[in-house]
């Protein structure tokens, strides 16, 4: 509902920026989930199965789960943690629909004369939100804004990933996974781009992952971060030839969920959300702000 309401505003937003930026919205593609989790369960097999935690076989009952089971999801010395499965809905084939936008920075109208220099620079963009609201349209205006400063050309993809509680943990970082596929592997057995027939919304041609920047705010910026542990921990060691891109942007990014870190103070002034986190906002001003430094 919130989310709906503040999205009317959007193109009010917009309005300025009309002229400077490309938009391809409600792109669509199939992710089948069971191929984009090979790797993932290829590592987790091999432990589970010495531990005797894996949750589907007989032996373990995911209502009643063992002491051991839940200590496995403690991230260990050799950096591997355990991993829920997914319990959001699929469909009969077992595939899901994930969702976004491109949107392309324009040359300056008013500077228009076919000289400036074209940027290959790609934004693959995680929206903030708590992990339950807001979408690729809410940040339409920041990704744009983010895109004229690297200049012309440069593309972003916002990804609309699957938000919590009907999809919790951990369908965001698979669906940064399928998505950064989406722009790296376009031809991933793991992703099918047609939808209805229509594959136009679609880029086809892989792009470099050296031209590819990750970025995102507040709880994107923490699905980023995930998503990067989660490719060196569960991805790389299966397909070491998955490269990852050399630069990422995190902006308020939620990282100190115990507001214990001086960052949570001393830089307030340039978050956008009430500081410390998880205080009510309506106590008083020294008792806001009282907590351990």
């Amino acid at each position: 509902m919130v989310s709906n309401t503040i999205a009317l505003f959007i193109p009010l937003r917009m309005l300025y920026l009309s002229n400077y930026y490309k938009l391809q919205s409600d792109v669509r593609f199939q992710v089948h989930l069971d191929t984009l989790l090979i790797p993932e369960r290829t590592m987790l097999s091999e432990t589970r199965a010495c531990l005797g935690l894996d949750e589907r076989s007989p032996r373990s009952n995911p209502h009643q789960p063992s002491r051991e089971f839940l200590e496995s999801f403690l991230a260990s010395e050799d950096r591997l943690a355990n991993i829920p499965e997914e319990s959001g809905a699929l469909e009969s084939d077992g595939t899901y629909t994930l969702k976004g936008e491109w949107i392309e920075a324009l040359e300056d109208p008013k500077q228009m004369n076919g000289e400036a220099k074209r940027s290959n620079v790609v934004l693959l963009y995680a929206h903030g939100g708590g992990h339950v609201f807001c979408s690729a349209k809410f940040h339409r205006q920041l990704v744009t804004r983010m895109l004229l400063e690297f200049g012309p050309g440069a593309r972003a993809f916002v990804m609309e990933y699957r938000l919590a509680p009907e999809d919790p943990f951990p369908a965001a970082i698979h669906d940064t996974y399928a998505a950064y596929l989406y722009l790296t592997q376009p031809n991933h057995e793991a992703i099918t781009l047609a939808q209805d027939g229509v594959k136009s919304k679609h880029h086809t041609t892989p792009i470099d992952p050296k031209d590819i920047v990750l970025a995102g705010d507040s709880a994107g910026a923490g699905v980023i971060i995930a998503f990067q542990l989660y490719i060196r921990d569960y991805v790389q060691p299966v397909v070491p030839e998955l490269e990852m891109p050399p630069a990422t942007v995190l902006m308020s990014a939620w990282t100190d969920i115990s507001t214990s870190m001086p960052s949570a103070t001393n830089r307030r002034s340039f978050c956008y959300t009430p500081s410390p986190m998880g205080v009510n906002p309506f106590v008083k001003k020294k008792e806001f702000y009282a907590f351990p430094k």
